[in-house]
């Protein structure tokens, strides 16, 4: 039996409805008669089981306050008495794969024990620092998911071999944190605040598992307190849960009445049934029409008359024979009418019933394959994203050519989705494209421009120089020769 990659098997889930017995409630360690009180208490008020039987009630522990769980992350009182109503109206699904809606939850409240059907006073929970649950009820779109409710029934048998196989986990958003190491408790944590602790808070934030980490530090268990703006966002029944719960109970079984009459009864099991309706029919065309109360071919008290008359016409004349002939043939003409119209009823009832489970099972099969061609879709979304965040951050270190870009790409892709094969494909990197980063190409093009600049400003300095000499010599140059001298004084020379 397998929730998750949306595989709801049929194979799996098909069994027999099997109504909890008063042993079976014992083996729970409670009485059915306080259960039924416990539970109207839980389930709203105007919910009536009788005429809903489209919907399978399910209650169930979702959460551990004060304790951290598998990802090590928790909540502690006064933060969960403020979010416990808002898980009502929330959506139930299968192993966290949002589409797959089978419900919704109804009610919540907080309890010390499991399973536990009654809501209780939310105040008596508020100021504890010890472990307690927080108990959801839903509803179960039974008609739609048939051999999931049928699962669930069995899932809450103690005798059953797939007893508490399914649980739930809830799903939390949260805008901010505390970090707390130590324990799994809350109580025996110490408790780091990023802005009142932010160097404690910065020692820690890389230890924990949703970073990376290993979760551990030398304090101890590494662990999230969830804090900030809080919103449930529904829950998922699964396999594997975080928290430390076990279990859905079913009450379909608890909230009726036990002087339910035949037709109640019947109905129930044909709903419950609905995923082996072919298997049902079968059943119903081998049944003798004797057999059921509905088809008897005469009521015991005719049967008991026409017994009489058989008695009394035993060596008797022929006038009280032809009186049997006569009542005999008078409740054949009676009831063979009634017969003949009550059994086409019946033939017409299982035909359509076996047309809606043809239906039924298609609309499944359909809603099935798209389910797990979205799953397929989402994979392929994230290993793209993936690929092309690994790219950016070797892109983003080195410069490197068009090839070696091509190269990178091919590699990166073979690496698959393992984080710690790319960190060991980065170090790689880091050897192979020492030449190729960025940090060291620029500034080396920063020294280059500072020795050019020197140059250049050497360069300007002796032309300078040159241009000075040059200046000198012109005003030599610009000075009057010995000849033109004396020619001013009116001299002429040959």
């Amino acid at each position: 039996m397998q929730l998750n990659n949306l595989e709801v098997s049929k194979a799996k889930f098909t069994g027999d409805f099997r109504v909890l017995e008063s042993k079976d409630l014992d083996l729970l360690g409670f009485s059915k008669a306080s259960l039924l009180s416990e539970a109207s208490s839980l389930i709203p008020a105007e919910f009536n089981a009788d005429k809903n039987i489209d919907i399978l009630p399910v209650v169930f522990n979702v959460a551990v306050v004060n304790k951290f769980n598998a990802n090590h992350d928790g909540i502690d009182s006064k933060g969960a008495a403020e979010i416990l109503k808002q898980f009502i109206h929330k959506p139930i699904n299968i192993e966290h794969i949002k589409p797959y809606i089978i419900g919704h939850i109804v009610n919540a409240s907080f309890s010390d024990k499991q399973p536990d059907y009654e809501e209780n006073d939310i105040a008596e929970f508020e100021g504890r620092n010890t472990p307690f649950y927080i108990t959801l009820a839903g509803f179960i779109y039974r008609h739609v998911y048939p051999d999931l409710a049928e699962a669930l029934i069995l899932n809450s048998n103690p005798e059953s071999e797939y007893y508490q196989m399914y649980s739930s986990s809830w799903e939390i958003s949260f805008s901010d944190y505390k970090i707390a190491t130590g324990s799994d408790l809350v109580s025996d944590c110490k408790i780091y605040s990023r802005d009142e602790n932010p160097e404690s808070f910065a020692k820690c934030v890389d230890k924990l598992k949703q970073n990376g980490g290993t979760g551990f530090s030398e304090e101890g268990q590494v662990s999230r307190l969830l804090g900030g703006k809080m919103f449930p966002l529904g829950c998922a029944f699964t396999e594997n849960p975080a928290a430390d719960v076990s279990g859905i109970y079913t009450l379909s079984s608890l909230l009726g009445d036990d002087e339910e009459d035949d037709d109640d009864n019947e109905m129930e099991e044909d709903d419950s049934k609905e995923s082996t309706c072919n298997k049902n029919i079968q059943d119903e065309e081998k049944t003798s029409v004797t057999n059921n109360d509905e088809f008897n071919f005469m009521t015991d008290e005719q049967f008991k008359l026409f017994m009489e008359a058989i008695a009394n016409s035993k060596g008797g004349e022929s006038k009280a024979s032809a009186e049997v002939a006569k009542q005999f043939e008078a409740v054949l003409i009676e009831h063979g009418t009634e017969w003949k119209s009550k059994a086409e009823k019946a033939e017409e009832t299982l035909a359509a019933l076996k047309e809606d489970s043809e239906k039924t099972a298609k609309e499944l099969s359909e809603a099935t394959e798209k389910l797990v061609a979205l799953e397929a879709d989402l994979k392929v979304k994230e290993a793209a994203d993936r690929l092309n965040a690994r790219i950016n951050t070797i892109s983003s270190a080195y410069e490197l050519t068009e090839d070696e870009e091509k190269i990178v790409v091919d590699d990166v892709r073979a690496i698959g989705e393992s984080d710690e094969d790319f960190n060991k494909y980065l170090a790689k990197a880091k050897v192979v494209f020492a030449h190729r980063d960025r940090v060291a190409i620029a500034a080396k093009s920063e020294n280059k421009t500072e020795d050019k600049q020197e140059k250049t400003d050497e360069l300007e300095t002796e032309g300078e120089s040159k241009a000075s000499v040059t200046n000198n010599n012109g005003d030599q140059a610009n000075e009057k020769s010995l000849i033109d001298q004396l020619r001013e004084t009116g001299l002429e020379l040959e």
